[in-house]
């Protein structure tokens, strides 16, 4: 049942994507995309968390660091519900990094630079030293988990072949 309900989902994405793909303007093919996946989440998560956008912090960030010390933005960040946030717009969220459980980015075709400036952020991101020690994940009640590190994807609509990606991963 689950696979059939997921293998379902997949191809709406995937036509989903496909009417991303008429815009005019490559830029303007991202943000359907994004709005597709977060969809899917929405619906698929537990209301304890929630999906956002915007860059994680922790008690270090300083506010308008230097352009060589940017935060990377993060396409979907999914966050603990509970936890409080730095909201800039209503689609850009400073998140604390002891509530964030994942992060995905999302790309219209996956390339080989793309990939690296993934793994540079999700780098980044686990670099970042929270002010709660987690160790291997916690249970905090009410249903809530948090685990020891941010679990990171990146989700693509187009890319080659699945043994040619991951020769770029090493």
């Amino acid at each position: 049942m689950i696979l059939a309900h997921l293998s379902a989902i997949e191809k709406i994405l995937l036509a989903q994507s496909r009417i991303a793909s008429n815009a005019g303007h490559p830029n303007l093919r991202g943000g359907p995309r994004e709005w597709f996946i977060k969809e899917f989440l929405v619906e698929h998560l537990p209301s304890i968390y929630e999906i956002g956008q915007g860059e994680i912090i922790n008690s270090d960030s300083i506010p308008n660091p230097s352009p060589d010390k940017y935060r990377p933005q993060t396409d979907i960040v999914i966050y603990r519900r509970d936890m409080p946030k730095i909201t800039f717009s209503p689609n850009n969220t400073a998140f604390l990094i002891e509530g964030v459980v994942a992060t995905v980015e999302s790309k219209s075709t996956l390339t080989k630079t793309e990939l690296k400036k993934a793994c540079e952020a999700s780098r980044t991101h686990k670099s970042l030293i929270s002010e709660v020690s987690l160790g291997a994940g916690v249970y905090i009640g009410n249903g809530i988990w948090t685990p020891s590190h941010i679990a990171t994807y990146v989700v693509a609509f187009a890319s080659n072949s699945i043994p040619t990606v991951a020769n770029w991963l090493s």
